[in-house]
């Protein structure tokens, strides 16, 4: 059954916009092993000169419909994905936070979040996955359920394990975790990478300490490792320019901005052909490496490959 959207509706404005940026191409194209034909949407508003004329290549409209409606969240914040249940509890304070049982993983990704990682589902597909910071596990298993990688592994360094997590790595092969583990643990991190993700990584999730230097110092480790294409998320950003982090003794008012290190990145954009594109939400964003990416420096930074006319960036 088609979906009914009145013609006067800003839903409707900007469903016709789109579908008319997409007159011209072809469909036919195949993701995620099915083949895209137009959505309802798109065909009620085209012509149907137009209707055969739709290339559904790179984001798939219908496909990211399709990916977007596989998460039915409930108003309390519980949601079911991929056989798991889940309870979002990121707008509650630390203290009130519920911890992940037998019956639902707690996740602290609230609904904007878990739309962001629904929509790049539904056109990237990683072999492995590196998380950092995992808190009560339920982003791990959320990001395993929703990207199925043949891999996945991640570390927090947080002593306690967190037994339901321990519990599901069990039962489902090639899913690893360290606890008690330092984002700054080099040696740890290339065992990662080159023995439990067979050297196949293309997809990190940075949600750990949200500090400038530590960030920074995973990113120059892990981002020349990153495969040619693979994505690079880095969550909660911009702390620093929220109101409850302004006064002198704020959370983390001694410590630079992260948003300095997207600063540096942009700069890396723009003088290397190391990355292809940022992506920036207000809460995350996401850098993508360049399919022909090489790094052709030796110095110990990739950083040392910005170009700024001599001049150095301030931190905030």
């Amino acid at each position: 059954m088609g979906i009914c959207l009145p013609r006067n509706s800003i839903i409707y404005t900007n469903q016709l916009r789109f579908a008319r940026s997409l007159s011209g191409r072809q469909i036919g194209k195949r993701h995620r092993g099915r083949t895209c034909s137009p959505h309802p949407i798109i065909s009620n508003l085209l012509p149907a000169k137009q209707k055969h004329n739709l290339d559904f290549s790179e984001t798939c409209f219908a496909c990211a419909l399709y990916t977007m409606s596989q998460i039915k969240i409930d108003p309390g914040g519980a949601f079911s994905l991929g056989g798991e249940n889940f309870v979002i509890e990121g707008d509650l304070p630390p203290e009130q936070r519920r911890p992940s049982n037998s019956n639902a993983f707690t996740i602290l990704k609230n609904e904007p979040y878990l739309r962001v990682y629904e929509n790049l589902a539904s056109n990237f597909s990683p072999r492995s996955i590196l998380e950092l910071g995992i808190f009560q596990g339920g982003s791990y298993v959320f990001l395993d359920k929703l990207f199925k990688p043949r891999r996945m592994s991640a570390v927090d360094i947080g002593p306690h394990v967190v037994a339901p997590l321990v519990q599901y790595l069990s039962r489902t092969e090639n899913r690893f975790v360290h606890f008690a583990t330092s984002q700054r643990d080099r040696e740890t991190l290339n065992q990662i990478v080159f023995n439990e993700l067979a050297n196949e990584l293309d997809f990190v999730v940075d949600d750990a300490s949200h500090t400038y230097e530590d960030t920074k110092a995973f990113f120059e480790l892990l981002f020349p490792l990153l495969r040619p294409g693979g994505i690079y998320v880095i969550e909660d950003w911009s702390w620093a320019h929220q109101d409850n982090f302004q006064s002198p003794d704020a959370a983390f008012s001694n410590r630079y901005a992260l948003s300095n290190l997207l600063f540096e990145q942009i700069m890396l954009l723009g003088s290397t052909s190391l990355i292809s594109e940022i992506r920036i939400w207000r809460f995350l964003y996401l850098i993508r490496k360049a399919k022909s990416a090489v790094c052709m420096t030796k110095s110990s930074s990739i950083f040392d490959q910005v170009l700024s006319r001599g001049r150095r960036l301030s931190l905030i």
